[in-house]
Formats: C-alpha cells, sequence, structure tokens
C-alpha cells in the first residue's frame, strides 16, 4: 500500500464554523422563498442585491469548503486506516527484528562459547605439535645415531667375517696338519712293529743258527738306514702335501711295502739243513711249530696303550670355530662377553 503524503492545504487546521445563530432561517432556500414572496423596492434592491450575491458567494464557497472537509475526512481516514495497516506491518517487522537480533544474540554468545573453545583446543593442538616436533627431532638425533651404529657394525660384521675365514683357513689347514701327523704316527708304527718283528726274527736266527750272525748283524744294521732313509722321504711328501690340502688327493698312490720278513724268516727255516736234520728231534721240532705258528698268527696291531692314546686323541672334544672366533675377538678387541656371545649366536649355522 502506498502512502498517501498529506497536501499542504490538507494540513491546515480546518476553517472555523459560520456563527449562524442570528441567522438561522437564512438558509438558501428561505432566502429564495422570501425573494420571491416580497419583492425589495428598487432603493433597497441594491443593497439587496450585493448581500444576495456575497451570500451566494458565500454558500459556494462553503459547499466548496464542504466537499474539501469531506475529502479532507475521507483522506484522513485512508490515511488513520494506512497508518494502523502500517503500524501492524511495523509491528510485525519489529518482532521478527527483535527474534533475529535474539537468535543473532544466542548465535553470538554459541559463537564466542565455541570461540573460546577452540582457542582452548588450539593451545592443547600447539603444545601437542610441540611435542611431536621435539619427538621427532629427538627421533631424527635416534636415527642418526642408529646409521652411525649401523655403520659401525657393518665393518665390524666385515671384520669378524674375515676374522672367520681366516679362522676357517687355519683350522682347515690344523686339520690337514693333524690328519698328517696321524698318518705319520700310524707309519712310524708300523715301522716300529716290522722293526721289532726284525730284530725278533734275527734273534731267533742268532739262537738256532748261530754261524749266520754275520748276516744277521748286517741286517741290523741295513735297518736303521732303510727306516731313515722312508722317514725323510715321507717327511719330504708330508712338508710338500701341507701346502694345500688338495694336493694330497691329487698325489702319487701309498708306496707299497719293500720288506717282507715273514717271508724271508720262513724261506731261511725251510731251507736251513740244521733244522730240516733235526726234526726228529722233539726241541727242535717244537721250536720250529711254535716259530710257524707265530709267523701264521696276523701281524700285531699296536698295543693297547697307544690305541687308547690315539683314541682319546680323537675323542678329544676341540673348541668350535665360533668359540676360538669369541676368543680372538675378545683377546682383540677386549669385548664383552655377552656381545660375543649374541655375535657367535647370530653368525653360528642354523641346527638341523
Amino acid at each position: 500500500m502506498t502512502h498517501l503524503e498529506p497536501r499542504d492545504d490538507q494540513q491546515e487546521s480546518p476553517p472555523a464554523p459560520i456563527d449562524t445563530a442570528d441567522n438561522d432561517d437564512m438558509t438558501p432556500a428561505n432566502y429564495r422563498a422570501g425573494a420571491a414572496a416580497s419583492p425589495p423596492s428598487p432603493a433597497a434592491a441594491e443593497p439587496i442585491a450585493s448581500l444576495a450575491f456575497d451570500s451566494t458567494q458565500t454558500l459556494a464557497a462553503l459547499e466548496q469548503k464542504d466537499a474539501e472537509l469531506q475529502q479532507l475526512q475521507r483522506t484522513h481516514d485512508e490515511y488513520v486506516k494506512s497508518s494502523c495497516e502500517y503500524e501492524k506491518e511495523l509491528e510485525g517487522e519489529l518482532e521478527r527484528y527483535e527474534k533475529r537480533a535474539q537468535a543473532l544474540e544466542q548465535g553470538t554468545r554459541s559463537g564466542e562459547a565455541a570461540r573460546i573453545q577452540l582457542s582452548a583446543r588450539l593451545g592443547e593442538v600447539q603444545a601437542q605439535l610441540e611435542a611431536a616436533k621435539q619427538c621427532e627431532r629427538a627421533l631424527l638425533l635416534e636415527l642418526e645415531a642408529m646409521k652411525w651404529k649401523v655403520q659401525r657394525l657393518e665393518q665390524a660384521n666385515d671384520e669378524l667375517e674375515t676374522a672367520a675365514r681366516i679362522a676357517q683357513a687355519s683350522v682347515e689347514d690344523l686339520e690337514y696338519k693333524h690328519e698328517a701327523l696321524l698318518e705319520q704316527n700310524v707309519f712310524l708304527a708300523q715301522e716300529k712293529e716290522e722293526a721289532a718283528r726284525q730284530l725278533l726274527a734275527s734273534a731267533v736266527l742268532a739262537q738256532v743258527h748261530p754261524l749266520t750272525m754275520a748276516s744277521g748283524s748286517s741286517l741290523v744294521n741295513v735297518l736303521p738306514l732303510r727306516r731313515q732313509q722312508s722317514t725323510s722321504a715321507r717327511t719330504s711328501s708330508s712338508s710338500s702335501a701341507g701346502v694345500r690340502p688338495q694336493q694330497c688327493a691329487r698325489g702319487a698312490a701309498p708306496r707299497a711295502k719293500t720288506r717282507y720278513p715273514d717271508v724271508v724268516e720262513s724261506c731261511i727255516h725251510i731251507t736251513c739243513q740244521k733244522c730240516r736234520a733235526g726234526a726228529s728231534s722233539s726241541s727242535s721240532s717244537k721250536a720250529l711249530q711254535s716259530h710257524l705258528a707265530s709267523q701264521a698268527r696276523p701281524p700285531r696291531r699296536p698295543s693297547a696303550a697307544a690305541a687308547a692314546l690315539e683314541e682319546g686323541a680323537k675323542k678329544r672334544v676341540a673348541p668350535s670355530v665360533f668359540e676360538r672366533l669369541r676368543l680372538r675377538m675378545r683377546a682383540l678387541f677386549n669385548c664383552p662377553d655377552e656381545k660375543l656371545a649374541a655375535v657367535g649366536a647370530a653368525s653360528a649355522p642354523p641346527k638341523p
């Protein structure tokens, strides 16, 4: 609805009412009726005519003012009506704005509370972030230290692997030397038994054939020379084979025995005429039978004490490679036994 602005003439106060108390009968109709009933005289006609003209103008002005008054009344009523409508609309808008203002105030209060909570949460998050940054710096420092330790451990591992390879090579060399010494010991034991049998044979020949002592003494003198030659040859072969263990496998076949004392003694007794001639005698026959029985027996093995010593040497538990490596590392680096045990356990082969 459009708002009608009052005009300047409408805003003025209404005209004062005309006082007609003295002229109640001077209505337009009564005036016209009286004028028609009693026409005025010519002398009084002019004032009456002027008065009638003035009253006509006054009546026209009154009618115009009455119309204007009615128009103003209608305008006033419309203005009051529109003002009431405007007032109602403004009151409704005022209520809406008040509700909106209350909602905005409540939102402002809730936003302020949320801002305070977020500020407190922001402080906590900043503290956590600062702690996380400190933890990150500590972890970076620890990572650098761990990298340095890993480098040191890799270097120590390389050194330990090198030492393990050296120790393994040393163990293999010592094992090969041990086997060579055992073989040499067996050869020496065989030579010892052979020399003992030869000495026994020479003693028997000396008792049975005293005249053949010269030949027996020559045989006894030849034995040390042969033993010395065989020992020197074996020593040279073992020293040449000790350079590499593989050369022993590719070496020549073991030398054959060149001495047969049993056969020689049997031939001497068979070809001996005294033994053949004295077959009738019981003493010579018993001696020959005992000698032949002793020769028919298998060759005597090493003594029980020597066999026990050799078996004990074989069964003796030697320290393992990793035990020797641990002792070697402890002597070199002066490390505690716990670290060496951990290194040995880590580098030991898995058990089946």
